[in-house]
């Protein structure tokens, strides 16, 4: 049985032959699809579309869940922006951005309104947690 020797050269040059027709039939699936969807308003084109392949076109989005308000913190103070919600004999009650509603006792609530926004200075009193906290002072915003 006499063996025939394989050349490496033509079979690679086949294999790339092949590959080459199939990049070629991909290429013009795609463009026929980029040019039939937009036809049409809104198009949606196919995700193995070779135009679309690499920009993530397809894909669904990933909606990040919105992370814990972060609150401003300076040396054991922290600081937030309020509103006054409520005002009772020399009792001030303020709400921050967050929905939480905190209570002053105050020297002259005269000095407070419902139409303006004040800086509440906080003591942290060395944890984490916010409901620990107590008013320092209230400063008037001025814009």
């Amino acid at each position: 049985m006499i063996m025939k020797k394989k050349n490496i050269g033509n079979t690679l040059l086949n294999i790339a032959a092949v590959l080459g027709f199939l990049v070629g039939i991909w290429f013009v699936a795609s463009w026929i699809d980029i040019v039939a969807d937009n036809c049409e308003p809104n198009p949606v084109h196919a995700k193995w579309n070779m135009f679309c392949f690499g920009t993530g076109y397809g894909q669904e989005e990933v909606i990040e869940e919105p992370a814990e308000p972060e609150y401003n913190t300076y040396d054991g103070l922290r600081v937030e922006w309020a509103e006054c919600i409520n005002i009772e004999g020399n009792m001030v009650t303020f709400q921050t951005y967050d929905g939480n509603a905190w209570t002053a006792e105050v020297g002259d609530p005269t000095e407070f309104s419902y139409d303006r926004f004040y800086s509440l200075y906080f003591d942290t009193m060395d944890t984490a947690d916010i409901y620990d906290d107590e008013i320092l002072k209230v400063f008037v915003e001025i814009w």
